[in-house]
């Protein structure tokens, strides 16, 4: 019980970290953009063991794959001030509640056709 305990506290004391941060990298991208390059976004990940997440194309890039993607692009590339920086986790969870939804919603489709069909001559 201790030990759920301590793992408890330790995840919400490293998300209230992660939230802080990104609060701040929010800001940054929107007051100084001019400093939120590949370069500063791919550190950031890295040494916070995190992943990019770009949410207009919904796609996730550990930080190298960033890197190596984007560290040609100009410095004021729209992406540098729309990619998050999360836990990969987040994503992890995020598509597994959209395959459990998916998955539902097909079982209740086909018991709907089935019944359909089932009376029918």
């Amino acid at each position: 019980m201790a030990n759920q305990t301590i793992t408890n506290e330790s995840a919400e004391s490293r998300k209230k970290e992660l939230d802080e941060f990104q609060r701040k990298l929010k800001h940054a991208q929107a007051s100084q953009p001019q400093y939120v390059t590949c370069k500063f976004l791919f550190d950031a990940a890295k040494k916070r063991n995190l992943w990019l997440f770009d949410p207009q194309t919904k796609r996730w890039f550990s930080p190298e794959e960033f890197f190596g993607l984007y560290n040609k692009y100009p410095v004021n590339d729209k992406i540098f001030q729309r990619v998050e920086i999360k836990d990969p986790v987040e994503g992890l969870q995020a598509g597994h509640q959209q395959l459990t939804s998916i998955q539902n919603r097909l079982e209740i489709f086909g018991k709907k056709v089935i019944e359909y069909y089932a009376g029918r001559p």
